[in-house]
């Protein structure tokens, strides 16, 4: 069997398309505190001129590989909305290229690729919207198709109506309008076309001057809005599936683009703003194998509170006792039917630092393996495997935030087998239960009782007082499944 040959792609071609990917790249990193200044659509976070500089980079530092890479890199190292949007145009822009050694002329290459590169992008948004960077890139692409065959008209008609395009956006969205701002994803936009220009012998394209200081645009988004926003790749989900996963996620999400590289593997880059995380991981989930997931809160800087453990609750109620003792509750039992274990523990590891202690049962495990792999391997991560809620107490109470992951995480362990453990239905059961696992000596003795037994808790603690003066006593209350009281004592 013969093997298929590969397009054949002018390697002037491919050497113009590179030199300008890398001017634009100057250009867009150059601007890019202007852009990130008035950056409130989709979301207030000022960051669009710093998505699209790191998709360019990451395109432009793959292009010694070829177009097939550089396409592929432009979809999968996308950065946030606008970056995912122009890196899915850059993906056409490459696999169009063998088109010129067929014959068609630069000119009309430049606006087939401008138009399908709009129309591409355009398919991968779920909810396009009218004043976005869409819309910029619709009146370059229009413009271009009656500039004729020469590259550098059909560039600079390009230019002049995506300009006009850019300015009318303000008063075509309504956060845009209530700023005074042009959308910044268009604005980017524009200095690829302001690139392609020069690169192609017109004007020098100059680099936005940077805003003065205080003139960020204020966010529009209510302060107690807590949104984030959810990228990962996607692997072997087929092309009706992903058709699937869009409308899915459209109906849970803001803002949700889902585009794909144009080779073989078909690796798509999800995006989407949710105040929920875990909604739209499972999706993904369930279409195929999702990797490089971040998860990042919009509008308001990550938490930085140090290492808190994560804990996988296999017993109802037990949250808030799992909070005092300084972790992160995840119950075990999908409360969500949209929300399923992996999805949830997947979100929390890529919201964490890069250590985590995890603190788990053996049934969660499997789960567990698939957030990790989800979440990439950018983090170090400790087990905790645990039997029931005191030994995960136990594990919690000796947890040092201080010290370094492997002496911390070996700590917990120790803390967690020591314990003797048991149950009872009632104060007299739990007194006897109490007697037998200490076997005359204590040093920590702990007991939680059901808020319907919260008194008789408090009549045991004395009599474990009285009976054990040098054991540490912790009684507690939390609801759980089966007998009223949950003991745990370390000898």
């Amino acid at each position: 069997m013969s093997t298929p040959s590969r397009p054949i792609v002018p390697e002037p071609a491919y050497a113009a398309l590179v030199a300008w990917l890398r001017r634009a790249r100057d250009l867009v990193a150059a601007s890019a505190p202007a852009i990130d200044a008035i950056n409130v659509f989709p979301a207030p976070d000022a960051d669009t001129g710093t998505n699209v500089t790191l998709t360019l980079t990451a395109v432009v530092d793959a292009a010694d590989a070829g177009p097939a890479a550089l396409g592929g890199t432009a979809v999968v190292a996308a950065h946030g909305n606008s970056g995912a949007v122009i890196g899915q145009m850059v993906a056409v822009a490459a696999a169009r290229l063998p088109n010129l050694a067929a014959g068609e002329p630069c000119g009309r290459w430049l606006a087939a690729t401008l138009r399908e590169a709009t129309a591409a992008a355009t398919a991968a948004v779920a909810d396009p919207v009218r004043g976005t960077v869409l819309t910029v890139a619709a009146a370059a692409a229009e413009a271009a198709a009656d500039a004729g065959n020469d590259p550098l008209q059909v560039a600079r008609a390009a230019e002049r109506a995506a300009s006009e395009a850019l300015d009318r956006t303000t008063d075509q969205l309504a956060e845009l309008r209530a700023a005074g701002v042009v959308d910044a994803g268009g604005l980017a936009f524009l200095l690829l076309l302001r690139a392609l220009v020069e690169v192609l012998g017109g004007e020098p394209a100059r680099p936005l001057p940077a805003p003065a200081a205080g003139d960020r645009t204020p966010s529009t988004r209510p302060a107690d809005t807590c949104e984030y926003e959810v990228m990962y790749l996607l692997d072997g989900a087929e092309p009706a599936e992903l058709d699937r996963l869009r409308t899915r996620l459209s109906e849970l999400a803001d803002s949700v683009v889902v585009v794909t590289a144009r080779t073989p593997s078909r690796t798509a880059k999800v995006h989407a703003h949710l105040t929920r995380p875990a909604q739209a991981i499972a999706p993904g989930l369930a279409a195929g194998t999702v990797s490089a997931l971040r998860v990042t809160p919009l509008g308001r800087a990550a938490a930085t509170t140090g290492r808190r453990p994560l804990v996988i609750v296999d017993d109802p109620g037990q949250d808030d006792l799992v909070r005092a003792h300084g972790g992160r509750p995840v119950p075990q039992d999908d409360l969500d039917p949209a929300e399923p274990l992996p999805a949830r523990l997947a979100a929390e590891l890529a919201g964490s630092g890069p250590e985590v202690i995890i603190v788990l049962p053996a049934t969660a495990e499997p789960a567990l393996r698939t957030a990790i792999a989800a979440a990439g391997q950018d983090r170090r991560v400790e087990l905790i495997s645990c039997t029931g809620s005191v030994p995960a107490l136990s594990a919690l109470a000796v947890h040092e935030p201080t010290a370094g992951l492997a002496e911390a995480a070996a700590a917990m362990r120790l803390a967690a087998a020591r314990v003797r453990t048991a149950s009872a239905g009632s104060a007299a059961d739990a007194w006897s239960m109490i007697t037998t696992l200490a076997a005359g000596r204590a040093e920590l003795i702990t007991v939680i009782a059901d808020p319907a037994a919260a008194s008789a808790n408090a009549d045991l603690g004395r009599r474990i007082a009285a009976a054990y003066p040098g054991a540490e006593i912790e009684l507690l209350t939390g609801r759980h499944r089966g007998d009223a009281f949950l003991i745990g004592v370390e000898p």
